[in-house]
């Protein structure tokens, strides 16, 4: 028996696709994932951070912006109560409030619940910045909630890699909801986030200063800068000793309020190089010596600078 060709089906033409309009640059570049950076940056209200040593005056400083309200996670709250300006505050004890708190100022609830929890002081608050006191008892509160997990892996049960890891993806889920809270979007608050910051010296031998850090272990120490449009370095200016014609010499003892928008030694520069609102903030003056908070703080002249002729 002969074989047989099996007879085959052309198949049909494809049917024309009709003309489609050039897609633009712009479309291609979004459809990729690229976004005009400074563009999307405008969309986020500011982040600040303050760092120093204890009793600097960071927390002043912070509560000099407008409308605070504070995340307190120092154990104590004389840095606040003692202040002349009241403002709403909530203490912080462990992670779990830590986060319920970023995720209501992500989804823009603060108002609320402020109004809510002071109905007679705070009836009529709207709250515009979020202040993070401080970032260094922040930490300590973390590594007690490591303190009560296991870290099991193949290097044993006491892996202090793995125990790293978890507190770098706590503190960045904190500082990635308080990024989200900072976002404008229709019908939703957006705020401010201040976050103050402990400092730590690294001494030589001799006593010399080697390094300045932020006073959080891990990388967060240095990672905190890098979150926010601009840190200041916080610090009170030593009594001067004054003297007369007469020859008699009075000793200035109220310490002076100093806050650095550009590092004062080569050790700032190490861990801060984002100092004094850089970029599209543009440079503040090197050394700046802010009023009380009765007359603006530090908020007024950042604001005067970055809003204003400074701009």
């Amino acid at each position: 028996m002969a074989l047989q060709t099996p007879r085959t089906t052309p198949n049909p033409a494809p049917a024309a696709s009709p003309a489609s309009a050039p897609v633009s640059a712009a479309a291609r570049a979004a459809a990729l994932g690229f976004a005009d950076s400074h563009g999307s940056e405008d969309q986020l209200q500011l982040a600040v951070g303050l760092w120093g040593a204890g009793l600097s005056g960071k927390t002043t400083h912070a509560m000099s912006f407008p409308n605070p309200v504070v995340f307190n996670f120092d154990p104590t709250t004389t840095s606040i109560t003692k202040q002349q300006k009241r403002v709403p505050f909530v203490q912080v004890r462990d992670t779990d409030q830590m986060f319920k708190l970023a995720q209501a100022a992500a989804q823009g609830e603060l108002t609320a619940l402020v109004r809510a929890a002071f109905p007679d002081e705070f009836a009529d608050y709207v709250v515009e910045t979020v202040i993070t006191d401080s970032s260094t008892f922040q930490a300590a509160i973390v590594e007690e909630k490591l303190d009560t997990m296991t870290f099991a892996s193949a290097r044993g049960a006491d892996d202090t890699r793995a125990r790293y890891q978890a507190k770098l993806v706590m503190m960045n889920k904190y500082y990635r909801l308080l990024k989200h809270a900072r976002e404008r979007a229709p019908n939703k608050e957006s705020y401010m986030h201040v976050v103050t910051i402990h400092e730590k010296l690294q001494l030589s031998e001799k006593g010399d200063v080697v390094s300045i850090k932020a006073d959080i272990t891990g990388d967060y120490n240095r990672l905190i800068f890098q979150q926010n449009d601009a840190n200041f370095f916080c610090e009170l200016q030593l009594a001067e000793v004054l003297g007369d014609k007469s020859g008699k010499i009075a000793q200035n003892t109220r310490p002076t309020p100093v806050v650095r928008s550009v590092p004062h030694t080569k050790w700032h520069n190490v861990v801060n190089d984002r100092v004094g609102g850089l970029g599209r903030y543009g440079q503040l003056p090197p050394i700046m010596h802010p009023p009380p908070n009765s007359k603006g703080g530090l908020w007024s002249v950042l604001e005067e600078h970055w809003l204003g002729n400074g701009k």
